[in-house]
């Protein structure tokens, strides 16, 4: 049986694969280990995402050139926190960070809003903030630390930049996510029609 969903750990450690395998052990998910980069690069079957070991300045742009040879594929970085650096993360196409040590339910419960089909989308959860609320707030999946205030501040300047670019790649492909968004727009706009009848 084919998976229709595929996640590539890139890290040289087993550890990370494992615990990313066993989050989605009962899902209709494939969990691929590459221990090097390198074997991305030649990887031709669609990959949902990502999830690459950065452990220094120079895997960066290791990082970028797997974003050129995969622009619709979400990257997630994995580092210790000494390691990773936002301003580098965002530049080389990555869309978010998993800290060391991993916990699989953060990784789980990140990915799963991430990937479609593998929860039903259901829009009466979504929330949606009314003209004064419109302020993006930073998500933190790591404890806080010295360096969490510097970074949301970050976030908080970049987040409207990677939620357009989200947005591209997403609306660009027939996903279920651009479908449920296409219903709603039309739905809204039928009903505003409607109303001014």
């Amino acid at each position: 049986m084919s998976k229709s969903l595929r996640i590539v750990v890139v890290d040289n450690s087993p550890l990370s694969f494992q615990q990313v395998q066993t989050s989605f052990l009962y899902e209709n998910v494939e969990v691929i280990w590459m221990p090097k980069p390198s074997m991305v690069y030649g990887f031709r079957a669609t990959i949902d995402v990502i999830l690459i070991d950065v452990s220094n300045v120079s895997d960066y742009d290791i990082v970028a050139s797997i974003h050129q040879k995969h622009p619709s594929t979400a990257i997630f970085l994995l580092s210790e926190s000494e390691q990773y650096d936002a301003f580098e993360a965002r530049n080389a196409g990555a869309i978010g960070a998993f800290l060391k040590p991993l916990s699989a339910g953060v990784i789980q419960n990140r990915l799963t809003e991430l990937l479609p089909g593998l929860v039903p989308p259901n829009l009466d959860d979504v929330f949606v903030p009314t003209q004064a609320q419109q302020q993006a707030q930073l998500v933190s999946f790591a404890i806080s630390s010295s360096h969490q205030n510097d970074l949301e501040a970050i976030v908080e300047e970049l987040l409207p930049l990677v939620v357009e670019q989200v947005l591209r790649l997403q609306l660009a492909a027939d996903t279920p996510f651009k479908q449920i968004l296409t219903t709603e727009i039309r739905r809204i706009v039928e009903l505003e029609l409607q109303s001014t009848k």
